[in-house]
């Protein structure tokens, strides 16, 4: 697939993502307006502890995201050299892999 193909598909299927999100949430808060569970789960003890364990977890779950997006990066050696050949530079940062060197295993020389 050509790359400005590509490109037009990322961003016709991200727009069409947040559109779609964004009317989940608007059915879901307005079933929850409608249920009036919101103003029960409130008055309740144990409605505002499992509504504070939901949020903790939906925080929890954005960190590991966040954890996760961090150590699989680009490291910077291949953005150097991203910069420096040029069979690299039509390559977008977003779509480099990320590459480890390898090593190889130590070898037991015999005297």
């Amino acid at each position: 697939m050509a790359p400005r193909a590509r490109r037009k598909l990322q961003l016709s299927t991200t727009i069409s993502l947040v559109v779609l999100f964004a009317l989940a949430v608007i059915a879901v808060s307005i079933g929850i307006a409608q249920a009036d569970t919101l103003g029960t789960m409130v008055d309740d003890a144990t409605g505002r502890l499992a509504l504070f364990g939901l949020v903790c977890v939906i925080m929890m779950m954005g960190g590991i995201t966040a954890i996760g997006m961090w150590m699989t990066a680009p490291s910077m050696a291949y953005e150097e050299a991203r910069k420096r050949l040029p069979a690299l530079a039509h390559v977008p940062a977003q779509w480099a892999p990320v590459r480890r060197q390898q090593q190889d295993p130590p070898t037991i020389r015999s005297a």
